[in-house]
């Protein structure tokens, strides 16, 4: 089971870590998958303090949305406890990396 930044973020979202963990089955993820989330945080890190105004242009006129510091902090969290939660459950691959496959199987496969 390959997991990307998606599946990540919804396993934890529905708190299934612990479940995921649990499973017999290999779980993959690829290390870009990682260096994404490490991009979040250090692009967040600069606005924690502070938080975070957005001005968007709508139909309606303009909106603005201010993301508060603590929300902010929680998502940096969110994202650290994935981060520690992988290499104790998942397998760290490279992007060139070939699954262990032989050929009939992977044309079985797709």
């Amino acid at each position: 089971m390959v997991l990307d930044v998606f599946a990540l973020l919804t396993i934890f979202e529905l708190a299934l870590e612990n479940l995921i963990g649990k499973l017999p089955n290999e779980k993959i993820v690829v290390r870009t998958t990682l260096e994404q989330f490490s991009h979040f945080i250090k692009d967040q890190d600069g606005i924690k303090i502070s938080g975070r105004l957005n001005i968007n242009r709508t139909p309606s006129g303009i909106e603005r949305k201010f993301t508060t510091p603590e929300k902010i902090q929680a998502g940096i969290a969110r994202i650290e406890k994935i981060i520690s939660w992988i290499p104790e459950n998942c397998l760290e691959v490279t992007a060139s990396a070939r699954l262990n496959m032989n050929e009939k199987a992977r044309r079985m496969r797709y």
